[in-house]
């Protein structure tokens, strides 16, 4: 998917910005697969995607492997034929072993705790998740800053605080999914104080 970006005041041309959909996109375009349940290619997902037929066999193959789809049969061209059963509301995101990716469940958990706290502080926010889920306090530090750096957080002030504390914004209370952590690079030409270029963002783990 392409996102573009704005233009700015001297009129410089518009960039934009690229991210490859992931395993969560994926799984949501399976739902609206019109044949989910009765047999679909890698090909089919893919259209529906926006991926490569390659990554969506991988994806679908990983599903399979892990008892989240079927292999139901083969088109005539000899290509596999898919069949989700239950499609779960939270994504099955694995990762290339095909075992339940730990960089999804950590954000998903922290990501929880964040929408439905008041406040909270990067070790109220690690003593909670950790009672659920093994991971460490630099991996909350890392996420917490990264949402704070993308305007999600509002960081509160007061005498009576100690450890620095943060409210999740109401606009930025996005949904029930946690976001996916990018990084990307742009050429920045000082002579027009313009971004140029198209950039392809790549997810960045815990």
């Amino acid at each position: 998917m392409t996102i573009q970006a704005g233009i700015n005041a001297s009129g410089a041309v518009k960039f934009s910005i690229t991210i490859e959909p992931g395993q969560e996109e994926m799984w949501f375009a399976l739902r609206d697969l019109p044949n989910a349940k009765k047999g679909f290619t890698a090909d089919d997902l893919a259209h529906v995607a926006g991926v490569k037929p390659s990554l969506a066999e991988i994806y679908l193959n990983l599903l399979a492997n892990a008892g989240a789809a079927l292999r139901v049969g083969t088109t005539d061209g000899r290509k596999d034929l898919f069949a989700i059963v239950r499609h779960q509301v939270e994504p099955v995101v694995l990762t290339v072993k095909g075992t339940p990716s730990q960089d999804y469940e950590m954000r998903r958990a922290m990501w929880t705790v964040i929408r439905t706290a008041d406040t909270f502080t990067i070790k109220s926010l690690w003593d909670t998740v950790r009672q659920h889920i093994d991971l460490t306090r630099k991996q909350v530090t890392f996420f917490v800053q990264h949402l704070h750096e993308a305007g999600y957080l509002a960081p509160l002030f007061g005498d009576c605080r100690g450890e620095e504390e943060f409210m999740l914004k109401p606009g930025m209370n996005t949904g029930r999914y946690p976001p996916r952590l990018c990084e990307t690079s742009l050429v920045y030409d000082i002579n027009r104080r313009a971004f140029y270029g198209t950039a392809l963002a790549r997810e960045v783990r815990l």
